[in-house]
C-alpha cells in the first residue's frame, strides 16, 4: 500500500531553488486548459511543477504514470485511488468495466468531468513521467478528451520527456495549450549560480567557474549537479559543440561518485535499483541491510538523485538516468541467475505491499512463472472487478503454453476476455470445462459453465451451440451437488436462467430458476446486480403474459432508480426495461423526449454496450404509439450500433424496418424485411426472434392474400409459443388465426378463434406484443364489438391505440367514439361512452342547429 501512495503524492520540494521567471510562466499558463512541460531527464520538471504548488499553495491531485498506464483501465483505477486518498477515502470515481469500452471517449469525458468537480475550483492535476505510459497509447487520446473537461480555473499539468502528440493539435489550435520546452527549462547562469552556491556553501564558486561549466551542460540542471560533486571542470570529457550527450555524461560522473561509495552501499543501490519504487522496509528485507532507511533518508536529504514521497512512511524512487545507471551496474556485477533471483525476490516483496503491477513485470523479466501464476490466480478476481482486464490477459498471454494449460488460470483467461471478445472467451471457458471435468472439479465446473453462458449472453449474437450446455447442466446437477458458496450459486441461478431464456425457453425446469431468480433479486443489495436480475424477469414475464408482475417490477424499478449508488450501468439497463414495461403494458405514458434523454444519457456516459438494447425498446414504443417517421429515424440511430456480424442484432433490425413498413402499409417491402428477419433467427437459434419473424411474416402473408402460406407460419408459432407455454403468444397466435379465418370468410372460425385469444389477453391484461398490426388488431376489435366478444377488452385496446374505423378492414355500428351524439327519435350525448347532462343552454342552442340541418343556420332561424 505505502508503494501506491508513492505514486499518488507528490514528491517535497524541499529546499528547491524557487524559480520565479517560470512560476509568472506558470501563472499565466493556467488560464489554459493544458500545460504541457516537455524537456528530457533530469531537466527540473517534478522539481518545479512540485516547487510551485507548494509556493502558490496549489490545491493539487498529483497521480505519477507508468508503463501500467498504457491500459486505460489502469490508468482510471489508480487516478481514483489517488483522488481517494487526496479526499481521504470519501470520493470513489467509476470503474471503467468491459460495458464501457465501446464508449472509451464519453466514458472518459464524464471521468474526467466527475473528478473536477470533486477537486474543486482552481485545482491542478499533475500528470507526470507521461512518457512513461507511452506517447501513442490511448491515454493520450484519453487527455485530449480531458482537456475540454476541465474548468475554468483548473489545469492539466503534463511532465514529459516527449513532445506533445498530434492528438492534441485541436486545443493548439483553440489555443487551450501552453507548452513549456527544455529552452524555458534551461537554468541560465544566475539560477546555476544559485544552486551551486545552496548546495556547497563552503566552495567559494564564482560566476566565472558556473559560466565555464554551462559551456558543457548547457543549462541541464543534473549535469551541472554532477559537476559540482566531481569538483572537475571537465577536461577528460569529448562534447560535441552544440549538444550534450547526457547518457554518457551522467554514466562518467555516476560513475565516479559510484566508485567513491563504500562497497556495502554499493551493494545496496545495486539490489535495490530493481524496485522501480520502494520503501525502506522493502529494501531492509531485499537486502538485509538493516541501515536501509538511513541510506534511502541519506540519499534524499543530499539530493543524491533519490526522491522522496510522503513523510510518513515514505516511498523511494531512483531518479530515471541514475536507475538506468544502477540496473546497468547489476547486470554487469551479477550472473543472470543471481539477477532473476534478485527480480523474483523484489516482486515478492512488492506484491506482499500491494505493488501487484510492478511485481507481475518483475517476474516476467525473470521469467519466474510459478511465481507469475500464483499472483495471477490471487489477484485474477481484483484485476477483473476494477476493469483491469486486458492487463490480466497480457499477464497470462506471457506464460508458457504448457503452463497456461492448468484449469484455473483457463478460466481466468476467459473471464479477463469476458465482453470483450466473447468468443474467445467461450472457447477458454469450454476448455476449463473439460479439464476441471478431468480433475473432478466442482466449483470449477460450475463456473466455467457460467462462464460460458454469459460468453452466449454477452455476445448476444447467436445461441448456436447451447443446447448441449443446457444439457451439461443437468449431468452437472446430477453429478455434483450445487455449490454451497452465496455468491457462486447466486452466479449459476442468473447464468442459467440467462441461458435458458434465450436458447430454450420451453425447458421445463426454467419455472424453477425463474423462483429462484426471483428470490436473488429479493436478496441482492447491488443495484446492478438487482437491475440485471430485473432484465431477465422482464423478457419472463412479458412472454408469459404475467403484465401484473410487470407492473410491480416498474415499481421496483422506479425505487431502485432513486438510490444514489447508482451505477451509470444500472441506470442504463433500468431506463431500457421502464420503456419496455410501458409499451408492453399498454400505458405508452413515456414521451420521446424522456426516451432521448435516456438515449443521450447512455452516449453521455459511454454505456454503449446497451445502446442497442435500448433503442429496441424504443422502437417498440413508437411503433405501439403508430409513428412512423420517429420509427425510422430511430432505425437509423439502431443501424449504426449493429455489427455486420452480430446476427441477432441485424436480426432485430430486419424485425423492426417490418413494422415500419407495416406502419406504412407496404405490405411488399415489409415481407422482404420479415422473411430476412426469419432467416436470421434461424441462425440465431433464438426462439423468441422466430416466433416474433415467423409471425410477421403470417400476418402479412394474410395481408397479401397468400393464406395457405400464411397457416404455414402460423403453425410454426404455435410450435414454439405453446412449448414455452407463452400465453402472449398463443394469444397472439389465436389473433393470427381469427384474422386469417376472417380474411377468407371463415366467421366461424374467426370468431372461435378470436374469442380464444380475446379472453386469454383479457385475463392476463395482454394490451401489447412484439407482433401487434394495428390493421388486424383494429378489425379484430371492431368484430368483437359486434359479436360482443369481450367487448370493454376491445374497447380499452381501441382507446389506447386511438384506432379508427379507416383502420380496420371491418367497420361495426358499435365502435367507441369518444364523441356520439344520438339525434333520430332522442337527442343525447355520449362522451367515452358517458352520457353528458344535455338540458342546458349550449345543448339548446346545439339541438335547434341540428334540427335546421346542422349547417349554414342563420342566426335569425335560430
Amino acid at each position: 500500500m505505502a508503494l501506491q501512495l508513492a505514486k499518488l503524492t507528490r514528491p517535497a520540494a524541499g529546499s528547491a531553488l524557487a524559480r520565479e521567471r517560470l512560476f509568472d510562466q506558470l501563472d499565466a499558463a493556467r488560464s489554459t486548459s493544458l500545460i504541457w512541460i516537455n524537456a528530457p531527464a533530469g531537466a527540473g520538471k517534478t522539481t518545479l511543477i512540485s516547487s510551485y504548488i507548494e509556493a502558490r499553495k496549489c490545491k493539487t491531485l498529483w497521480y505519477r504514470m507508468d508503463a501500467g498506464d498504457r491500459d486505460a483501465a489502469s490508468f482510471f483505477h489508480y487516478l481514483g485511488k489517488a483522488l481517494q486518498v487526496a479526499a481521504g477515502g470519501r470520493r470513489k470515481m467509476p470503474v471503467l468495466s468491459p460495458e464501457y469500452r465501446q464508449g472509451l471517449l464519453q466514458f472518459s469525458r464524464h471521468y474526467f468531468r466527475e473528478l473536477f468537480q470533486h477537486l474543486g475550483e482552481s485545482a491542478l492535476l499533475v500528470l507526470d513521467n507521461l512518457q512513461d505510459a507511452g506517447t501513442n497509447a490511448e491515454v493520450c487520446e484519453l487527455l485530449a478528451v480531458a482537456c475540454e473537461e476541465v474548468p475554468a480555473g483548473s489545469c492539466i499539468v503534463v511532465a514529459s520527456r516527449v513532445e506533445m502528440p498530434t492528438v492534441f493539435a485541436r486545443l493548439r489550435v483553440a489555443r487551450k495549450v501552453t507548452e513549456i520546452h527544455w529552452q524555458d527549462l534551461q537554468f541560465n547562469l544566475d539560477e546555476q549560480l544559485a544552486i551551486a552556491r545552496q548546495r556547497y556553501p563552503q566552495h567559494d564558486i564564482t560566476p566565472q567557474h558556473i559560466q565555464g561549466l554551462d559551456r558543457h551542460v548547457r543549462g541541464w540542471v543534473t549535469g551541472l549537479v554532477l559537476l559540482l560533486e566531481q569538483g572537475t571542470h571537465c577536461h577528460d570529457l569529448k562534447f560535441e559543440a552544440e549538444e550534450v550527450d547526457r547518457q554518457y555524461l551522467f554514466d562518467y560522473f555516476a560513475s565516479e561518485i559510484f566508485a567513491a561509495i563504500d562497497a556495502h552501499t554499493q551493494t545496496f543501490l545495486i539490489q535495490t535499483a530493481v524496485l522501480p519504487t520502494m520503501t525502506a522496509a522493502i529494501c531492509r528485507r531485499l537486502t538485509g541491510n538493516r541501515s536501509a532507511g538511513k541510506i534511502l533518508a541519506d540519499l534524499a536529504r543530499k539530493q543524491y538523485f533519490t526522491v522522496r514521497r510522503g513523510s510518513i512512511k515514505p516511498g523511494y524512487e531512483y531518479h530515471p538516468l541514475f536507475r538506468q545507471f544502477l540496473l546497468q551496474q547489476a547486470s554487469e556485477q551479477l550472473d543472470d541467475a543471481a539477477y532473476r533471483q534478485l527480480q523474483s525476490q523484489a516482486g515478492l516483496l512488492l506484491a506482499d505491499d500491494g505493488g501487484i503491477d510492478e511485481a507481475a513485470k518483475l517476474f516476467i523479466d525473470a521469467q519466474n512463472w510459478q511465481a507469475l501464476c500464483a499472483l495471477v490466480l490471487k489477484h485474477a478476481r481484483q484485476q477483473i472487478e476494477t476493469g483491469r482486464n486486458q492487463q490480466l490477459v497480457q499477464w497470462i498471454e506471457q506464460l508458457p503454453e504448457d503452463v497456461a494449460q492448468q484449469p484455473w488460470l483457463t478460466y481466468w483467461l476467459g473471464m479477463a476476455c469476458l465482453r470483450y471478445q466473447n468468443h474467445r472467451a467461450r472457447t477458454l471457458f469450454e476448455s476449463a470445462y473439460a479439464r476441471f471435468k478431468k480433475a473432478k472439479d466442482a466449483k470449477g465446473l460450475y463456473l466455467s459453465w457460467c462462464g460460458v453462458s454469459d460468453a452466449y449472453r454477452f455476445a448476444h449474437d447467436h445461441f448456436v451451440g447451447a443446447d448441449r450446455w443446457i444439457d451439461e447442466l443437468a449431468w452437472l446437477q446430477q453429478n455434483h451437488t450445487r455449490p454451497f458458496d452465496l455468491d457462486l450459486r447466486g452466479h449459476l441461478v442468473f447464468s442459467a436462467t440467462g441461458l435458458l431464456l434465450w436458447a430454450r425457453p420451453s425447458h421445463p425446469d426454467l419455472p424453477q430458476w425463474i423462483t429462484r431468480l426471483e428470490a436473488l433479486y429479493r436478496r441482492v443489495s447491488g443495484t446492478t446486480l438487482k437491475a440485471m436480475c430485473a432484465g431477465q424477469l422482464v423478457i419472463h414475464y412479458s412472454h408469459i403474459g404475467e403484465m401484473e408482475k410487470l407492473r410491480e417490477m416498474d415499481r421496483r424499478l422506479r425505487k431502485l432508480e432513486e438510490k444514489r449508488d447508482n451505477t451509470a450501468l444500472a441506470a442504463t439497463v433500468i431506463m431500457a426495461l421502464k420503456c419496455a414495461i410501458d409499451w408492453l403494458t399498454g400505458e405508452l405514458k413515456m414521451s420521446d423526449t424522456l426516451i432521448d434523454e435516456h438515449q443521450r444519457f447512455i452516449r453521455d456516459r459511454g454505456v454503449d454496450v446497451y445502446s442497442g438494447l435500448s433503442l429496441s425498446q424504443s422502437l417498440y414504443h413508437a411503433t405501439c404509439r403508430r409513428d412512423p417517421e420517429r420509427v425510422e429515424s430511430l432505425l437509423e440511430d439502431y443501424l449504426d450500433d449493429v455489427a455486420d456480424d452480430d446476427i441477432l442484432a441485424q436480426c432485430y433490425f430486419q424485425l423492426h424496418s417490418c413494422n415500419l413498413q407495416i406502419l406504412r402499409r407496404n405490405y411488399d417491402l415489409a415481407l422482404t424485411h420479415g422473411d430476412l428477419a426469419l432467416e436470421l433467427a434461424d441462425k440465431s437459434a433464438v426462439p423468441f426472434a422466430q416466433w416474433f419473424a415467423s409471425a410477421l411474416v403470417a400476418y402479412l402473408l394474410v395481408e397479401k392474400g397468400e393464406y395457405r402460406q400464411a397457416g404455414h407460419y402460423l403453425g410454426v408459432v404455435r410450435g414454439i409459443v405453446e412449448p414455452m407455454r407463452s400465453l402472449s403468444g398463443v394469444a397472439v397466435a389465436d389473433m393470427l388465426q381469427s384474422y386469417l379465418a376472417y380474411c377468407q370468410n371463415e366467421m366461424d372460425t374467426a370468431l372461435q378463434f378470436l374469442e380464444t385469444g380475446f379472453r386469454r389477453a383479457r385475463e392476463k391484461d395482454i394490451k401489447a406484443s412484439g407482433v401487434w398490426p394495428p390493421r388486424m388488431i383494429a378489425t379484430l376489435c371492431a368484430l368483437a364489438l359486434e359479436h360482443d366478444i369481450e367487448p370493454d377488452y376491445a374497447r380499452r385496446l381501441i382507446r389506447i391505440y386511438t384506432y379508427l374505423p379507416q383502420d380496420c378492414r371491418h367497420v361495426s355500428e358499435h365502435w367507441p367514439w369518444p364523441l356520439k351524439i344520438y339525434t333520430l327519435g332522442r337527442f343525447g350525448v355520449l362522451l367515452d361512452d358517458e352520457p353528458l347532462d344535455v338540458e342546458t343552454r349550449p345543448f339548446d342552442l346545439l339541438k335547434v342547429v341540428l334540427a335546421n340541418g346542422g349547417r349554414n343556420v342563420h342566426e335569425q332561424t335560430i
